[in-house]
Order: structure tokens, then C-alpha cells, then sequence
């Protein structure tokens, strides 16, 4: 699996942590560099998919477009469940959607400003708290400091 966070910055541990969730991550994530000797900020992880035999084809994929955080990133593997990314469904691209989707719940039919589900955290997906303040989230040396 290769990941692109859009912020190079982004802790390899959050990475780890937000995809514990749909996958079992074999070893350490190695980083690409290019042709000139620049990472870009993907990384490849050694992964396998969850199983569940209640969702079709019986593997829990991961979202090809997720955040951390305020942190955006991509991802793609080979066997990538193709899929709309704007509600999760197949046959159609973003674009042709007309699905309403809420951003805070993940939830089909109503906006992030009408969602009366509790805040979720978008890292360990647990609800109650966000993303700032969450339990699972690595120490940087500049939260230790405060």
C-alpha cells in the first residue's frame, strides 16, 4: 500500500494508527524517493486487508482519500476497491454523485451542519473526542514542551 500525505510532516505513527483500523500493518512504512533523491512524502506499507464477512467481497478496504487531522493524504494498492469517493458506492464517480454525504459522520443523507452524531476522531475513530485531543495520538516534542 502506498500512502501520499499531502503534509510530508505527518508522524509515521499517525499513519500507522489511522490505518490499524482496515488493515494489519507488517513492519515499518519505507519512504519513496524519486529518481533525484526527493521523498515526497509517500510511504509504503506491507499490509493486510481486514476480513468481514458482512461487507461485499468479504475484506474491509480503506478510503483511497482520508485526513488526519487537518492532514490530507491518498492512498493505492493493488486490488483497490473502485469505488465514488463522495459516498462510498460503486458504479459512479464524484462528479455523477448525487448522494448527500455528511463529512463529520461519514453518514448518507444529511450535511455536517444538520449531523446530530457525536464528533468521532478522525485518527483512531473513536467517538466522545477529536483529533487534538486524542488519547492515541503520538507526543511531538512541541506538545511535551508546553
Amino acid at each position: 500500500m502506498i500512502v501520499h500525505m499531502f503534509n510530508p510532516f505527518v508522524q509515521e505513527a499517525e499513519i500507522v494508527i489511522f490505518f490499524k483500523r482496515f488493515v494489519d500493518i507488517k513492519g515499518g512504512g519505507v519512504k519513496l524517493i524519486d529518481s533525484r533523491n526527493y521523498w515526497s512524502g509517500k510511504r509504503r506499507f506491507m499490509v493486510r486487508l481486514k476480513t468481514n464477512k458482512s461487507v461485499e467481497g468479504g475484506f474491509i478496504h480503506p478510503p483511497a482519500l482520508f485526513s488526519i487531522g487537518s492532514n490530507r493524504g491518498f492512498l493505492v494498492y493493488p486490488g483497490q476497491s473502485r469505488v465514488g469517493r463522495n459516498c462510498a458506492a460503486r458504479g459512479h464517480v464524484a462528479a455523477e454523485c448525487t448522494v448527500i454525504c455528511c463529512r463529520r459522520c461519514c453518514g448518507l443523507g444529511h450535511k455536517a451542519g444538520q449531523c446530530s452524531k457525536p464528533l468521532t476522531c478522525n485518527l483512531c475513530g473513536e467517538a466522545g473526542h477529536l483529533y487534538s485531543i486524542c488519547p492515541q495520538r503520538p507526543r511531538s516534542y512541541a506538545g511535551a514542551a508546553q
